[in-house]
This record gives structure tokens, C-alpha cells and sequence, in this order.
């Protein structure tokens, strides 16, 4: 077994379950990304303790730098990834609406409908990590947009995991459709200066286009 470890079959253990890791943080299932980790941690010691101990044993300040400078850039990632999570959550309840309204051209009369896109379409806006949010016919206004904004607490471990294993959270976000994701990045960046431009050009479109309800005596 020892020489096993001393060979490249460490390496690609250990790289798999990095892999794992990432994985498992990507697609919100951070119980699994602890018990890689943790097994990838054991790896580490079990093989390399006499190292790693010594090397910290006699740089104790360097290795609290270390952990800060880590959860430092764990926090920075989580707070990044979190905006792009809630982002993409409202992108995706904004494009259910629009195409409701181009449909059915008004909510308020097709009330119980649009309760019932919304259930359809619940699991789009990552409001529970099991989808356990339900829109009901009786909700108001208010109602609905309160179940719809994300609970920070109900992400906890989500977020923590984003913190713990940030280098393979930034390493999975990347390669999942890197362009992707960083071009939507952008554009919740700069989106209200292309719709304040769009707003722009047609902001004098209704002069001279006034409507007037024809009486009956006019269409005699």
C-alpha cells in the first residue's frame, strides 16, 4: 500500500476526488463535497503528516496567515458566486413572466394560471434546495414575492461549502460553460443601461398617437 501512495495513483486519487469535490458544490449537494473532502484530507495526512506537521510546527505564523488569507478568498468567491446565484434566479422568474404576460396579457385576471406557472416553474428560481416552496391561489402579491426572494439562511450550507472549497467552486463555475456564465455576469452589470437606452428611443412614440373612444353618436 505504501508504494501504491508513492506512485502517480495518489495523485489521480486525489485529483478525483477534487473533481468530486467540485462536483458536488456545483450541483448543490455539499454533504457529498464534505465527505470527499474529508476523505481527501485523510489522504493527504495519512501519507504526508510527517511533512505537513513539520513544516507547520516551525512556521506557526505563516500558517495562520494561511488559513486567514484562505477563508478571506472564500468569503470574496461566495459573495460573488451568491450574487450570480440570486441573479440567474431572477433572470429566470423575469423570462416566466414576460412570456405569461405575452400570452395572457394580464396576471391579475388569470390569477390562479399564474399561480400555477409558477409551481411549474418553481424549481428555476432556486427558492428551496428541494423545491418545498408552493405558490397557492390565496397568496397576494406580496406573498409571492416574498417565497420568491432566496433565504441567505436556507443556503447556509450551500454558502459555507462556497467558502470551504472555494478553489474548486471557482474551478467547476469555470468550466461549466465558462462564457456563458461570465457574459451573464457582465450583463447583470450593465443591463439597466441598456434598458434605460431602449427606454430612451421610445420615449416619444405616444405624442400625436392619442386614443379616444368613439361615441355612438360618432359612428352614426
Amino acid at each position: 500500500m505504501t508504494f501504491l501512495l508513492a506512485t502517480p495513483i495518489l495523485f489521480i486519487i486525489f485529483a478525483a476526488l477534487l473533481v468530486a469535490i467540485a462536483i458536488a458544490v456545483e450541483v448543490e449537494r455539499e454533504g457529498w463535497a464534505a465527505t470527499f473532502f474529508s476523505a481527501s484530507i485523510v489522504l493527504l495526512f495519512w501519507h504526508y503528516w510527517g511533512g505537513i506537521w513539520g513544516w507547520v510546527s516551525i512556521n506557526p505564523g505563516d500558517t495562520l496567515m494561511f488559513i486567514g488569507g484562505y477563508i478571506v478568498a472564500g468569503i470574496i468567491w461566495a459573495l460573488i458566486k451568491w450574487k450570480s446565484y440570486i441573479s440567474e434566479s431572477a433572470r429566470n422568474f423575469k423570462a416566466v413572466k414576460e412570456d405569461f404576460i405575452s400570452k395572457y396579457k394580464d396576471i391579475g385576471s388569470n390569477w390562479a394560471l399564474w399561480i400555477e406557472t409558477l409551481n411549474k416553474n418553481k424549481s428555476k428560481f432556486k427558492v428551496g434546495k428541494w423545491d418545498y416552496v408552493s405558490f397557492h391561489t390565496t397568496d397576494e402579491p406580496e406573498d409571492v414575492v416574498k417565497s420568491l426572494t432566496i433565504n441567505a439562511n436556507n443556503k447556509k450550507s450551500l454558502i459555507v461549502s462556497w467558502i470551504a472549497y472555494w478553489p474548486m467552486s471557482i474551478a467547476a463555475t469555470l468550466l461549466n460553460d465558462p462564457i456563458r456564465r461570465f457574459m451573464s455576469f457582465i450583463y447583470d452589470r450593465i443591463s439597466g443601461i441598456f434598458q434605460r437606452m431602449s427606454n430612451s428611443s421610445t420615449k416619444d412614440f405616444a405624442v400625436g398617437m392619442n386614443k379616444y373612444e368613439e361615441t355612438e353618436q360618432k359612428r352614426r
